[in-house]
């Protein structure tokens, strides 16, 4: 018993940079939510967001995979958006992977819109709104929004054709 003890503390050690552990949900993708801290976070609100995380990143990665370009990725005030979203019964990544998506899907129409993206879009930032809304600034699109109203390609796509 002790010796699997200190095998899975090695293992942890071993798979851990720097030999800890890193944890935030509002960087970039690319080094999987790192910055060390809790951000004053629960174990349970960071198991949630880390959980929602690697949801997003599978997303991040497609688009990224179309469009050629690493994108960031950060969360907009994770306590409202969870609560908001949760009444119903949505997740704060089932509502921003729709804006990641959309992006994604453009980049799949052809040469133009794949380079426009890849000129001014490098990451997302997400939160609730009600009423949903989008803006642009920085190389950062800004969705904030709620599975509650419906035709977002509809809504989403024109807005960003216009703004590339």
């Amino acid at each position: 018993m002790k010796q699997a003890s200190m095998i899975g503390a090695i293992l942890l050690l071993a798979a851990c940079p720097k030999g800890g552990m890193q944890m935030s949900t509002e960087t970039s993708s690319e080094t999987g939510g790192g910055g060390g801290g809790n951000d004053g976070m629960s174990l349970e609100e960071r198991k949630f967001w880390q959980g929602e995380r690697d949801y997003m990143d599978r997303s991040l990665k497609e688009a990224e995979s179309r469009c050629g370009v690493k994108f960031s990725f950060e969360w907009v005030d994770r306590p409202t958006f969870r609560t908001e979203s949760a009444k119903t019964n949505h997740t704060p990544y089932g509502i921003c992977s729709s804006i990641v998506d959309e992006v994604a899907s453009l980049c799949r129409e052809g040469e133009d819109e794949k380079s426009s993206v890849a000129a001014k879009i490098k990451g997302f930032a997400c939160g609730y709104g009600k009423p949903r809304t989008l803006e642009l600034e920085g190389g950062v699109v800004k969705f904030m929004g709620n599975n509650e109203e419906a035709n977002f390609s509809d809504w989403a796509k024109p807005w960003l054709t216009k703004h590339l």
